[in-house]
């Protein structure tokens, strides 16, 4: 598929025609090795003071081909010579003159390079719905990209077919001295530099606001296909939603919240982790009305009015504080059944006999009787409780098991990356983002200096490439001193450790453990290691899951064949 930059297109802010070409330019497997810089800018155009091309095409060993696109269903020239694109007003300059001009504005920025300037330069115009058969002199035949010809041929095919007609007439032409047809260029060399000159590596990567933008609105887009589970919710009292990590089990718990407080219902929602917490108190505020929400823990810490010791004992969390909730409970407190719903995230770590046990006592109804969503990831994601939560809860209750299997979250690289990291198998029968072609990156290191230089290594890329500080964080899959603190003296003041919040102009780190339920753009794993253990490899899963765009794994060299082990099988998978 083609390298796309930017890789995603914006329906709302791009004509239909473009958006279509687009995703045919992205999906055809006949672009192999092929680059396309969709709506570039030309500040010094040949005849305006601002142009811009609609595709600029870059195809190794062929030519860089600039596309001018027409999606209009009618396409006409009167006798006056005036060009008219369906209801559009009409123009003198037609598309073929759009797109040479914007050709030869590009071209002359690589007159000086004697490295480019024997590349060929191509312009043709797409008639993405609607046959041109018109012939003239103004232009040759094989310019015309017209609708029967994607039909028939395909837009990659099609576009070959320009260049191979374009390099015969380079070949055949008598002011040909600069053009020689055994030279198959641009080379890859080539390709490289064109992109650097005509988008620059800050350009190469869209923009943080853009990147949040695209990635609100295929979130969005994922609610929708989500309308069957809340159907779902509607029609059942009782309901366990599993899914793998990215699936959408949070902002499904959210809006089936909403939903019940909108239905006048007292609402609880619960979930495990702090940093969570802290996110979902900020997306479903007080204003909401009736919906608390709060960690299961500090929750207990409410209804029994006590604090944390500072030395807890070791089972202070799992059997003191829920012992000691449940007896106010028991003895009349205000929370006793003052909850018609209760909606529970991380239900995978929440589902123990004390917390249900809790629970079960602040439901109106009991779990037995009573409305409830239970939300989790029972296979991949259990590493704070060793108990079956799914098989406590089916014990207390008859409820309805619902699965959820589309990734809206991750890449489809980073994703089956992640999912073969549980050990568990492929988790997602699709992925709603589109592939944007950058696999993971894997970095092994031999000792925890080798991993401080790779890891300071890999934000300065991250940097040059576009990504603002905010959006990478820094995860590690131990417990001891972080990697963040070892990095070197330029770093100090660019890091900022724990909060479920980015932060402007700082790299946040934390621990898998602690950053589980939330997601980064950036994701830099650190200290994997030991992945023949069960326990060790949820955690790497966890943590390249939280990834949105880009995920870095910095491996220790002991690991590398269990590494090994699960490209295989990614390669395999791919395959199938």
């Amino acid at each position: 598929m083609a390298r796309m930059i930017p890789p995603y297109i914006s329906g709302k802010d791009s004509p239909p025609g473009e958006v279509e070409i687009f995703d045919l330019l992205r999906t055809d497997d006949l672009a192999e090795n092929w680059i396309v810089l969709h709506s570039l800018d030309i500040a010094h155009h040949v005849r305006q003071v601002q142009g811009e091309a609609d595709f600029v095409v870059i195809v190794p060993g062929g030519a860089v081909v600039c596309l001018e696109v027409k999606s209009h269903h009618s396409v006409s020239r009167d006798d006056k010579g005036l060009w008219r694109m369906g209801n559009d007003p009409p123009e003198a300059r037609g598309p073929f003159k759009q797109a040479s001009q914007a050709m030869h504005s590009i071209r002359e920025q690589f007159r000086s390079s004697e490295l480019l300037k024997s590349v060929p330069f191509v312009s043709a115009v797409i008639f993405s719905r609607c046959q041109f058969e018109v012939e003239s002199p103004e232009w040759d035949s094989w310019q015309v990209i017209d609708e029967r010809k994607i039909r028939n041929q395909g837009i990659c095919q099609a576009i070959s077919g320009s260049v191979k007609s374009a390099r015969r007439k380079y070949a055949h032409s008598r002011n040909n001295w600069w053009f020689d047809e055994s030279k198959k260029e641009p080379d890859s060399r080539q390709c490289d530099l064109i992109v650097k000159k005509l988008r620059p590596a800050f350009e190469q990567h869209i923009s943080p606001r853009q990147r949040l933008e695209a990635q609100q609105k295929e979130m969005g887009k994922y609610t929708e296909e989500q309308f069957a589970s809340l159907d779902l919710i509607q029609a059942n009292d009782r309901i366990i939603f599993s899914g793998a990590a990215g699936t959408g089990k949070t902002y499904l718990a959210i809006e089936a919240a909403r939903r019940g407080a909108l239905a006048k219902r007292n609402v609880l929602f619960v979930c495990f982790n702090n940093l969570l917490g802290e996110w979902l108190k900020r997306e479903l505020p007080s204003a909401e009305g009736k919906i608390t929400t709060n960690t299961v823990h500090s929750f207990m810490r409410q209804v029994a009015g006590i604090q944390v010791p500072k030395v807890p004992a070791s089972d202070f969390w799992t059997k003191e504080l829920p012992e000691a909730a449940i007896e106010c409970l028991m003895n009349g407190s205000t929370f006793v059944e003052s909850f018609d719903q209760i909606v529970v995230d991380e239900a995978q770590d929440i589902c123990t006999e004390s917390s249900l046990d809790f629970l079960e006592l602040c439901l109106k109804g009991s779990l037995k009787g009573g409305k409830f969503l239970f939300f989790g990831d029972f296979e991949r994601q259990r590493i704070f409780s060793g108990d079956d939560g799914l098989k406590l809860l089916e014990k207390r209750s008859s409820v309805v098991k619902a699965e959820l299997s589309v990734n809206c979250r991750n890449r489809p690289r980073v994703g089956a990356i992640a999912g073969l990291m549980s050990g568990f198998g492929h988790p997602y029968k699709t992925f709603l983002r589109p592939d944007d072609g950058i696999e993971a990156t894997l970095k092994m290191y031999g000792s925890e200096e080798e991993q401080v230089k790779n890891v300071a290594s890999q934000i300065d890329s991250c940097r040059e490439q576009g990504y603002q500080l905010e959006n990478i964080v820094i995860l590690s899959t131990s417990g001891h001193d972080p990697i963040a603190r070892r990095l070197p003296t330029r770093f100090s003041n660019l890091i900022s450790e724990g909060g479920a919040f980015p932060v402007s102009g700082k790299i946040r780190s934390n621990t898998v453990h602690a950053f589980k339920g939330l997601e980064s753009v950036v994701v830099i794993l650190t200290d994997v290691s030991g992945l023949t253990d069960s326990y060790r490899r949820q955690l790497l899963y966890i943590g390249a899951s939280r990834s949105t765009e880009k995920l870095i794994i910095n491996f220790h060299e002991s690991t590398s064949n269990e590494i090994g082990e699960i490209l295989t099988k990614g390669s395999q998978h791919g395959k199938r």
